[in-house]
């Protein structure tokens, strides 16, 4: 066995270690006899370990987990003092000690940031509570150490009692009985409120924004009578009185008093009765007098019925014609259609005319023009807009917008139009444009958005509803009779002369096979290299292509005010426009129609070279 030597100079956590080594040797063995040496004596090793727990010395820190208790025990050793750590800290915190004792009773403070230091404490508290009555509150006195009772400010359980002016610049709550002798300054138009017994809702008072000069209502010592309405002197008193049919300020005439046809006019100084002529007021002439016409001034004291704006209590009608029976709730007409009724459900707005007829929606250059459509439940879920900044026409149907025409003729179904003339946009797996004959004969073109499998992308039908055509998403085109054909009729061409022999050619070009970059399936090819046709010489057959990336504008919808024009998705609206930008590179195609010519006239002359070798073969034979 190793030696183990204890050593008073160890620290506790090297005492620790050596003790559990010798706890565990002396527990086996009771002298050194035993061959094991332990270079110490029972007694030696008893006065080291007291000597250790007597004087630890530590040199790292003590870490007292799970609020372990550092304990400080008196004399005898039973009881002791000591600290122990709260039950959750939530950062941790060192408190660093004052570097000498303090003076007689001061105390330890803490400046915020984990230094303690030694303070004087404050040399006494409250020395005086001035005034003795009882139910008087208590404020502040001369001294930080004084209070005083407020005589004039008192609460005995129930009711506060306020002697002198309050004032108010925010909110005073009362839910019981408060007793004010001076009066109270509601400031900053603050109101005085009597909420109802739910506490809800209140009636009260407020001043006017502005006050020229100070204004004090005194009220009746009593209530009135029934009807009885507070009434002013013009000094602040107010009184009950009774309601007068007299108008106030008449000492000539009353109101009782005016013969018929008569005014009220004031000359100055008094009222008296006038007539309109007396009063200088003239008469107005009336022409016309049709029944339900409407009336229009045509000049001093004259007015007119208008023979062609009339209401009959129901409809309004606007016609330069004759009188008419108004087909709807409005009628303008400008001449007889010789239509007799309108649709039931759109004869709120009835227009007329006996040539072309029509209305007009005038709008800013930089605003929209708008025809709505809503009902109970949303007041815009149609509309039909044209935006003037951009110039677009737009549909929304169900609250959102599905179609638009933009200022170059491009029509978009459901995207605003960017790729060709037509734009059909869906994220639907259906088909995007159907048209279909319903005669006899019906013929079908379908284009279906994102054809898979066996659903194609393009696809014809005859009358039976039969694929007769089809172009599936990978590019294949079926057909339902394998018959493909040009126009090739003899009046359509000219210089009509045999090919020369294109043997050389097909024998130079290169058959591939091939994967396409962007196919995910990886299908295997056959065919041929546009480049290298181009080595072969066959330049005719390859066809160049730019290579162009399509580049979207959008431009805000402004207002007259240059604001942006928010949808009726409060999403600001804006007007698209595309262009194709060239990217500088090509892409190369092959004309493959006019290389299976080629071979044909190639295999031609293959024939020509097998049949001379016949007859060739067949003389040797002979």
């Amino acid at each position: 066995m190793a030696v183990t030597t204890v050593n008073t100079t160890d620290t506790f956590e090297q005492w620790r270690v050596k003790a559990n080594l010798i706890g565990t040797f002396v527990g086996d063995h009771t002298n050194s006899s035993s061959g094991d040496n332990l270079n110490t004596s029972a007694s030696n090793l008893v006065a080291a370990i007291n000597e250790i727990i007597a004087t630890p010395t530590f040199t790292g820190n003590i870490n007292l987990t799970a609020r372990s208790e550092i304990r400080f025990q008196d004399a005898a050793g039973g009881q002791y003092v000591g600290f122990e750590a709260p039950a959750t800290v939530s950062s941790n915190v060192m408190w660093v000690l004052p570097a000498a004792d303090g003076s007689a009773n001061q105390h330890l403070k803490t400046d915020g940031s984990g230094n303690l230091g030694w303070v004087t404490p404050p040399s006494s508290g409250v020395t005086a509570l001035n005034n003795a009555t009882a139910n008087e509150l208590v404020t502040v006195g001369a001294t930080t150490t004084e209070l005083d009772a407020e005589s004039n400010l008192t609460f005995d359980g129930s009711t506060l009692a306020v002697t002198g002016a309050v004032t108010v610049s925010t909110t005073l709550g009362v839910t019981g009985v408060t007793t004010l002798s001076e009066a109270v300054n509601l400031l900053a138009r603050a109101e005085l409120r009597f909420q109802d017994a739910a506490g809800g809702q209140y009636v009260g008072f407020e001043a006017p924004a502005t006050v020229s000069s100070n204004v004090m209502w005194v009220l009746p010592a009593a209530d009135g009578t029934n009807g009885q309405m507070l009434s002013t002197n013009g000094s602040g008193t107010l009184a009950w009185a009774a309601a007068s049919s007299t108008v106030t300020g008449l000492t000539d005439v009353t109101i009782s008093s005016i013969a018929s046809g008569e005014i009220l006019k004031w000359n100055g100084s008094a009222w008296i009765n006038n007539t309109l002529a007396e009063a200088g007021i003239g008469t107005a002439a009336l022409t016309g007098s049709t029944n339900n016409e409407i009336v229009t001034v045509t000049g001093a004291n004259a007015i007119q019925g208008e023979a062609n704006l009339s209401f009959d209590g129901s409809s309004l009608m606007v016609t330069d014609q004759s009188a008419f029976t108004p087909l709807g709730r409005i009628h303008v007409r400008g001449g007889t259609s010789g239509a007799s009724a309108v649709e039931a459900t759109g004869n709120e707005i009835v227009i007329e005319e006996n040539g072309d007829c029509g209305m007009s929606i005038l709008s800013g250059t930089a605003n929209t023009g708008n025809i709505v459509f809503g009902d109970s439940d949303d007041s815009d879920i149609g509309m039909i807009r044209y935006h003037h900044n951009g110039n677009s026409l737009r549909w929304t149907v169900n609250a959102a917008e599905r179609m638009q025409i933009n200022t170059d003729g491009r029509l978009g179904v459901g995207v605003t139009p960017s790729d060709g003339h037509v734009h059909i946009h869906t994220t639907l797996n259906t088909t995007s444009l159907f048209v279909k004959n319903t005669n006899a004969s019906a013929y079908v073109a379908a284009f279906r958005a994102g054809g898979t499998g066996t659903t194609p992308a393009i696809a014809a039908q005859n009358s039976s509803n039969n694929d007769t055509f089809t172009v599936g998403a990978d590019g294949d085109c079926e057909n339902a009779n394998n018959s493909y054909g040009s126009l090739s009729d003899r009046k359509l061409k000219k210089d009509i002369v045999d090919a020369t022999s294109q043997w050389d050619d097909i024998n130079a070009i290169r058959v591939r096979n091939f994967t396409k970059i962007d196919d995910p399936n990886n299908v295997r090819q056959l065919g041929v290299v546009a480049q290298e046709l181009e080595a072969a010489e066959m330049s005719g057959l390859v066809i160049e292509k730019p290579d162009t990336e399509e580049v979207v504008t959008e431009t805000p919808v402004l207002d007259g005010n240059g604001d942006p024009v928010l949808d009726e998705n409060n999403n600001p609206e804006v007007d698209r426009h595309t262009a194709r930008t060239d990217l500088g590179t090509i892409t190369k195609s092959v004309k493959y129609s006019v290389l299976y010519m080629k071979a044909i006239k190639a295999l031609q002359e293959a024939m020509t070279r097998i049949e001379t070798l016949e007859q060739e073969v067949a003389v040797l034979k002979g």
